[in-house]
């Protein structure tokens, strides 16, 4: 599709768009390590409109990667970032404000620290409020509660 879109001359916006499908694919396939250096040049791409949706999209996707490749410490300076940008230029009940605080709560529980689950539950009752409960990211982060209360309740026993 990627190349498709090159010949045909597609505007350089579509292109992103077709580059954050392909490492949605790679992560999705297990392959986050190829995913995390597309969604870095995306997100370095997107730095410049740094108070977009977009670009808060792309930061969620580093995020996740980040936390899946353990690597917590550069997943932590990336979300303590973010996120205060994302509140202010889109508000605390925006879809990548809910997304970007989740994967902070994952993080922290991750830590064994249990304000992750704090901010879990916050996150789920936005999204609740916001998408339904019945939305795919709700759903997700109502997932990440769940492990973040099993992990704090097996590391205090």
């Amino acid at each position: 599709e990627l190349a498709m879109k090159r010949r045909l001359g597609a505007s350089e916006r579509d292109i992103p768009d077709v580059q954050c499908n392909i490492a949605c694919c790679y992560a999705e396939t297990g392959r986050v390590k190829e995913a995390l250096k597309i969604f870095r040049k995306l997100y370095a791409l997107e730095r410049d409109g740094y108070d977009s949706a977009c670009t808060h999209r792309e930061a969620a996707n580093v995020a996740e990667c980040l936390l899946k490749l353990n690597k917590l410490g550069e997943a932590e300076d990336l979300l303590n970032d973010v996120i205060p940008i994302a509140q202010r230029s889109l508000g605390d009940d925006h879809l990548w404000t809910i997304v970007l605080r989740s994967w902070y709560g994952k993080l922290l529980s991750l830590k064994a620290d249990a304000s992750g689950v704090e901010i879990l539950e916050d996150a789920v009752r936005r999204a609740s409020r916001c998408f339904g409960t019945g939305h795919p990211w709700t759903k997700d982060i109502q997932e990440k509660l769940d492990d973040a209360r099993a992990k704090l309740a097996l590391d205090s026993s």
